[in-house]
């Protein structure tokens, strides 16, 4: 089977696989192990590919060779997804107490953010009068 270009395009791919098959293989490829075992490496989706191109007993045959490891990926990292999203919601917890109890500090950071903008607008009226006056002084002394 050979795959190209305007194969994923038909087949609906993202831009971003788009590209890097592109770049890959500009004049398509032909379906291998080898080219396969690239595709993963550069970060291609070979699930969404057979999901998405091959016909239902392939696809059919696919899924049963991919998932003994699918299983075994899955109870493997069942552990730490739990651990993950845990930890991830603690974070998430103690940002939104620190985010509460700040409000003074963005108070702070908005009076001083103000201060800049008036500094900035002062410097550059201030400039701009400087300027004025070298000009005056320069065309005076001609």
């Amino acid at each position: 089977m050979k795959v190209t270009l305007d194969t994923l395009k038909a087949l609906g791919a993202c831009a971003e696989h788009k590209e890097l098959f592109a770049r890959l293989w500009p004049g398509g490829v032909e379906v291998t192990r080898e080219t396969c075992r690239a595709a993963t490496a550069a970060g291609l989706d070979l699930d969404w590919f057979a999901n998405h191109a091959l016909p239902a007993d392939a696809r059919a045959a696919y899924i049963a060779a991919t998932l003994p490891a699918y299983d075994t990926y899955s109870r493997t990292t069942a552990s730490a997804n739990g651990t993950y999203h845990k930890t991830a919601r603690n974070a998430a917890r103690a940002m939104d107490a620190a985010v509460l109890s700040a409000p003074p500090a963005y108070d702070a950071y908005g009076a001083r953010q103000a201060a800049g903008v008036a500094y900035d607008a002062a410097m550059e009226l201030a400039t701009e009068r400087r300027n004025t006056v070298r000009a005056s002084n320069t065309m005076s002394n001609r």
